[in-house]
């Protein structure tokens, strides 16, 4: 799985944003944090997250959002679904 990340992030493209003077490279790079650490939340066998992961969710999502304008408002969906699917994964297991 981290495979999938270095590939996604060593496309030219990406690597040509990051390279630049602007945003793009900062909001590329938050947004992959913000992904890898919803994704890490998701793979621990816990039945629910602490309010520090909730916070530190919180946080990455803000430092998100003031980089492009609200642009990656999609990916508060992944704040929203890792709840639900902790309780479904409870709830197939019992």
């Amino acid at each position: 799985k981290k495979n999938i990340f270095y590939i996604a992030y060593m496309l030219p493209m990406v690597l040509i944003l990051a390279g630049s003077y602007g945003v793009d490279g900062i909001s590329i790079g938050l947004v992959g944090i913000f992904i890898a650490y919803t994704l890490k939340l998701y793979k621990e066998n816990k039945e629910s997250i602490s309010l520090k992961q909730f916070l530190i969710l919180l946080i990455l999502f803000g430092l998100v959002l003031t980089c492009k304008n609200g642009i990656y408002l999609g990916t508060a969906v992944l704040i929203c679904i890792l709840p639900i699917l902790k309780i479904i994964k409870k709830v197939l297991l019992n």
